[in-house]
């Protein structure tokens, strides 16, 4: 088994890279956009005025740092260099520093909050700048103001200037400067009341985000997510392409049914009775790809599974998909621990390598679990070695200062649980209020016990709370498969697959007890010359979601489904019409005739 060093600070704080634009003259710009007769509307603001209002002497210095410190959704995801490329504006909403005092600018975006109808916040996918309408602007500037619902798309050219020292924000990237408006262009009003409004308290419930996926983007968590995400897709590419010499394959989703896996969606034809699946991973299609001496394949893979959703699965998802010839379980192992090295976020610190590794066996004994955070997880202690003749293994989990955490239903329903689905196992839970009475009564639970080296070994105090199983320890048919696992989720797994056509089918038809006609063509494959392969694929959603410190994989998805698999947005899945019914000979029971 993988795994990675515990990552013990998740609340990570990201860094701004600030810079100057100058690969286009800024000053002709800006002319050239006045001459386009657009409507905009002028604050008739003299030169002199705003030299008087602004002409004071900074007591101190206030330092960049702190303010990007606490601006926690900004750091170095952005090139600034390029980013006003091919566009209107001149900088970003969350470009403006201190050193751009005195340039001339043009900012767009969406208003985000409006304060005395003169101080503005515009924000777009950047971050966010405050304008500032100047006292004698014209009437028909401040009556547009007034008249500006929130979250309309505005354009603004004006001048920037040092805050006031007093009115500096330090929760703000762009807080040590204003922008001075010249003139407004309101280049699309909000024309619907908004189901919400993009605030960070008080948010609105998740299905009404998802219902109105296009405004909740605004969020600038969700930028960050989806920024992140695609950078991390890029670098992904860069290093398996440029640095490991991988070759980046698309394979079909429309794919014949695979018989003993998870559940696959069923994607009707014309053709009377026959139908597509869209495939649950490319396994098969790599496997090949290999016989076709594509010796190092890789691929961001759309998958779907008709199954359940969870805060961590999704019907559709993604995976990094990998797959080499000519390796075993290290090279494989090797190659991911170099891959993350080089993807990961440099405001997550350093990542350790090699990762820690642990044998099934070995998670399971210690843990309790394929998939252990053992920066958080306690670990169970093997008591069957202070046991004289045991017939069976003991195991114990103790919780430092736990007495009677659990109520009498939570104990009764976990002792249900385990009598449910493991009638073979012994289950106690002792509650220490004494540590004589613990001794008498573990002596009765196990005669002949070492109650002493119990106690000294494991460091049980009054006040814990122990539990303790007995029973025969199971035995496993092993493989070369291994899986990564980071804070307690598995994040990626795989195996060095087999590559024997006779072996192959004994394992289809004996032990996984599928037709091997069902599978024909990745046999037929494996007898045309197949090398010794293996891969891995890594679930893109769930990595991104441990480490954007989001509670849902929906958090990094640009369109997810809900726990019922629906898409509120557009509200799919939807009836089909009676024609389409024909076209692909489908009949439903219990619908609406529309």
């Amino acid at each position: 088994m993988n795994h990675i060093n515990h990552i013990r600070n998740m609340y990570h704080t990201k860094y701004l890279i600030s810079g100057k634009t100058n690969i286009l003259p800024q000053k002709n710009i800006y002319q050239k956009l006045i001459l386009r007769n657009l409507g905009i509307l002028s604050a008739n603001t003299k030169k002199n005025i705003l030299t008087k209002r602004y002409k004071f002497t900074v007591a101190k210095t206030v330092d960049n740092k702190e303010i990007v410190k606490e601006h926690k959704y900004e750091f170095g995801l952005h090139n600034f260099s390029n980013v006003n490329l091919y566009t209107s504006r001149t900088h970003t909403c969350n470009q403006l520093r201190t050193e751009d005092c005195g340039k001339s600018v043009i900012l767009c975006g969406w208003v985000e909050y409006i304060r005395l109808n003169r101080f503005i916040i515009l924000r777009d996918g950047y971050g966010s700048t405050q304008l500032i309408i100047p006292e004698n602007a014209s009437a028909e500037l401040y009556d547009l103001v007034d008249k500006i619902p929130l979250e309309s798309v505005l354009m603004c050219y004006g001048s920037v200037k040092l805050r006031p020292i007093n009115e500096i924000n330090k929760n703000q990237a762009t807080g040590m400067i204003e922008v001075i408006v010249d003139k407004l262009q309101l280049l699309n009003a909000v024309d619907t009341k908004l189901p919400f409004q993009l605030r960070k308290f008080n948010k609105a419930n998740e299905s009404l985000r998802l219902k109105y996926r296009y405004v909740d983007l605004r969020y600038p968590e969700m930028q960050y997510n989806l920024r992140l995400r695609s950078k991390l897709l890029m670098k992904m590419r860069q290093f398996l392409i440029d640095h490991r010499e991988f070759v980046e394959v698309e394979t079909p989703t429309l794919f014949k049914k695979t018989h003993g896996g998870a559940q696959e969606f069923i994607v009707p034809t014309h053709e009377k009775g026959k139908c597509y699946s869209l495939v649950q991973s490319p396994q098969q299609l790599k496997q090949m790809l290999m016989v076709g001496s594509i010796d190092r394949y890789f691929q961001v893979a759309k998958c779907y599974r008709d199954e359940g959703a969870k805060s961590d699965r999704q019907p559709e998802f993604t995976q990094l998909d990998i797959e080499m010839s000519f390796t075993d379980q290290n090279g494989v192992m090797l190659l991911i621990e170099e891959l993350l090295s080089f993807i990961w976020p440099s405001e997550l610190g350093k990542i350790n390598t090699p990762f820690l590794r642990m044998s099934y066996e070995e998670a399971m004994l210690t843990y309790g679990s394929d998939k252990p955070d053992i920066g958080c997880s306690t670990k169970i202690s093997n008591w069957t070695k202070y046991m004289s003749n045991a017939s069976n293994e003991v195991f114990a989990l103790v919780l430092k200062n736990s007495e009677n955490k659990l109520t009498k239903k939570q104990e009764n329903y976990l002792k249900t649980l385990i009598s449910t689905n493991y009638p073979d196992v012994k289950f106690s839970l002792l509650n220490i209020k004494s540590i004589k009475t613990f001794k008498e009564n573990l002596l009765k639970i196990f005669n002949g016990i070492d109650a002493v080296a119990v106690l000294d070994d494991d460091n049980i105090s009054e006040h814990d709370l122990v539990a303790i199983a007995c029973g025969s320890k199971y035995k496993a048919v092993k493989g070369f498969h291994y899986d990564l696992v980071l804070n307690g989720s598995e994040v990626g797994g795989g195996s060095i697959r087999i590559h024997d056509a006779n072996l192959q089918t004994k394992v289809i038809e004996s032990i996984l007890n599928i037709p091997v006609e069902t599978i024909s063509h990745l046999v037929e494959a494996l007898k045309s010359g197949c090398p010794p392969h293996g891969g891995i694929a890594l679930g893109i959603d769930r990595l991104l979601s441990i480490l954007c410190n989001t509670n849902s994989i929906r958090d990094v998805i640009a369109f997810p489904k809900t726990f019922e698999g629906k898409d509120l947005l557009t509200g799919a899945p939807a009836e089909i019409t009676t024609e389409d019914m024909k076209r692909y000979h489908l009949k439903f029971d219990n619908i609406e005739k529309t």
